[in-house]
């Protein structure tokens, strides 16, 4: 080979080795930016959160732990739902950055990121809040949830910013069903029982000790009897159902307040309703109705005879519950109800 074919060679090559690791680095330069860079919370301690504070717009909620179960500071401090607590968390804690850029007020502004407490920004400008907290106060976390990213610019997802930073970060976890009021955080099935399991049903007068009706398996797997009033085939299984189905799961639409409590609404409470299962819990049920009637509000006591081992269970007994109507329908007080008309 010649001289100079060799030298045109190398310099040729020597071009192409430049334009491969430029296009390499661009490339690689482009995926800090765009590409997956970490989780936006490394090393949160979540053994430590002990209590969460969501503010918004709408207002502010307030979950404290207490004595191993989470409640709902403004809500006579009722329980809060579990279940979509450890769904924030586990988010806040997996979410992935995909991308991340320099924040500026125009940003800020086009993707919802400033704080609910700046009140300078406009309602479209302003995100959710959350503050993650341990027991003696100290901030473990504090972040700004903002818009989600539409899925037609991409897989989705939502931006974020840490309160006080400087920079937005694209996550691929969404938040859209964060919950912006205290009623959106309240256990709202507070029991679930299965039809099959309660043993029996005794209804009673609140004021007396006198049995209105008993409903009894004769054994487990067998169907409800009305002890000693009627045979099987007068009871009319739909209203049997009504009873033995109330707490399956039994749901509420929100609290009235402490049962020992100021500003409890006023109610007539006529029966008691004592539910005993095989398993040897026992709970008692006091349903009433407003006595405005034009409120069209239904209230429900539950006192936990027996409640197992659940602590929340044990607490039951705390608080007086707002039901739906249908709910406080199955609640039945007359044993003639139970039978099929004829």
């Amino acid at each position: 080979m010649k001289s100079k074919t060799f030298i045109l060679l190398l310099i040729i090559s020597c071009m192409l080795a430049g334009a491969v690791y430029y296009k390499f680095s661009c490339h690689n330069g482009k995926s800090k930016q765009s590409g997956d860079v970490g989780k936006l919370f490394n090393a949160l301690p979540v053994e430590r959160i002990s209590q969460i504070i969501i503010n918004s717009r709408e207002g502010v909620v307030t979950l404290k732990k207490d004595d191993s179960v989470w409640v709902i500071e403004k809500k006579a401090g009722y329980l809060a739902d579990f279940s979509l607590i450890t769904q924030l968390i586990t988010n806040l804690t997996t979410a992935k950055i995909g991308r991340s850029f320099h924040s500026s007020p125009d940003a800020k502004a086009r993707l919802a990121l400033y704080p609910p407490d700046e009140s300078k920004s406009d309602k479209d400008a302003t995100g959710i809040e959350v503050v993650l907290m341990d027991g003696k106060g100290e901030v473990l976390a504090d972040t700004v949830i903002g818009k989600t990213r539409e899925i037609t610019a991409g897989a989705g997802g939502h931006y974020v910013m840490p309160k006080g930073g400087q920079s937005i970060f694209l996550v691929d976890k969404k938040f859209d069903d964060l919950g912006k009021s205290d009623l959106d955080w309240i256990r709202k099935n507070i029991l679930e029982v299965k039809e099959e399991e309660i043993e029996k049903v005794v209804c009673m007068p609140l004021d007396d000790d006198k049995i209105v009706y008993t409903l009894k398996r004769p054994e487990q797997g067998k169907a409800m009897e009305l002890a000693g009033m009627a045979k099987a085939d007068d009871l009319d299984p739909s209203r049997i159902d009504d009873v033995t189905t109330a707490l399956d799961p039994l749901s509420i639409n929100d609290i009235a307040g402490r049962i020992d409590g100021p500003g409890l609404p006023a109610a007539a409470y006529t029966h008691r309703f004592t539910y005993y299962l095989f398993t040897g819990e026992v709970y008692e049920f006091i349903p009433g109705e407003a006595e405005d009637k034009n409120l069209k509000k239904f209230y429900l006591k539950v006192i936990p005879v027996a409640p197992g081992k659940d602590k929340a269970l044990s607490r039951l007994n705390q608080w007086v519950y707002e039901i739906p109507d249908w709910k406080f329908g199955r609640f039945i007080n007359a044993p003639d109800a139970l039978l099929k008309k004829q």
